[in-house]
């Protein structure tokens, strides 16, 4: 049966950039660990969602509607579907000594 606006799916994904083919988010531990991303204070778990309240990111909620449950899909987000253009803008340097402060131990590559 194919889904519809309203129904509630639990979501287990990936999510990657498309660019540096680099794992920008995931639900699975044991990916995690296997990519050497792992975070020991993340709680990895599958998502759930309601289709169509915008729960998720929009390209998602989008493709979601007639899809068939338990099937695995793969998806290509454009930006203006998911978390928008980046803008140098709203983008800054920041000292390590900040992050430490907050007892976030920063990396080449890591998203905030």
């Amino acid at each position: 049966m194919p889904l519809k606006k309203g129904d509630f799916v639990e979501i287990d994904y990936i999510a990657k950039d498309k660019d540096t083919s680099s794992i920008v988010d995931l639900t699975s531990e044991e990916e995690a660990k296997k990519n050497n991303i792992h975070n020991k204070n993340t709680k990895y778990k599958p998502v759930i969602i309601c289709i169509g309240e915008n729960q998720i990111l929009k390209g998602i909620d989008e493709f979601l509607i007639n899809k068939e449950s338990n099937k695995e899909y793969e998806i290509e987000i454009l930006p203006e579907k998911a978390f928008g253009k980046k803008d140098p803008k709203l983008m800054k340097m920041m000292p390590t000594q900040e992050f430490k402060k907050q007892n976030i131990n920063p990396f080449p590559g890591l998203q905030v």
